[in-house]
C-alpha cells in the first residue's frame, strides 16, 4: 500500500512539475526553455531516487525478528542515501536555472 502511495505521489508531483514547466514566462524570452530544462532535470532526479529506493533491501516478513530488524534499518539508511543523492542532483538542477 505504501509503495502504491509513493508511486501515486511521484506521478502527481511529476504532473505538477510538468504543468509548472509549461507555463509561459512573459518577462523572459529564453526563460521557458531554461525552466523546461530545469523541470526535466528535477524529473530525472526524482525518477532516479525512486529507482534507487526500489533497490534498497527490505524485510519480506519471513525472516527472524533480528534479521528483519537489521533489514529495516538498512532500508532506512539506503532510502536516506537515495534522498541525499536526489538533493545533490536537485541542487545541480537549480544551478541550471
Amino acid at each position: 500500500m505504501t509503495r502504491l502511495s509513493k508511486q501515486l505521489s511521484l506521478v502527481l508531483g511529476l504532473a505538477l512539475l510538468a504543468g509548472c514547466a509549461t507555463t509561459p514566462d512573459a518577462g523572459d524570452a529564453g526563460g521557458g526553455a531554461t525552466k523546461m530544462a530545469a523541470a526535466t532535470c528535477m524529473s530525472q532526479a526524482d525518477s532516479e531516487r525512486a529507482a534507487c529506493e526500489q533497490n534498497c533491501p527490505a524485510p519480506t516478513g519471513n525472516e527472524h525478528f533480528s534479521v528483519a530488524h537489521k533489514l529495516a534499518r538498512e532500508n532506512i539508511a539506503c532510502k536516506e542515501q537515495c534522498v541525499a543523492t536526489r538533493d545533490q542532483r536537485a541542487a545541480q538542477c537549480a544551478t541550471t536555472r
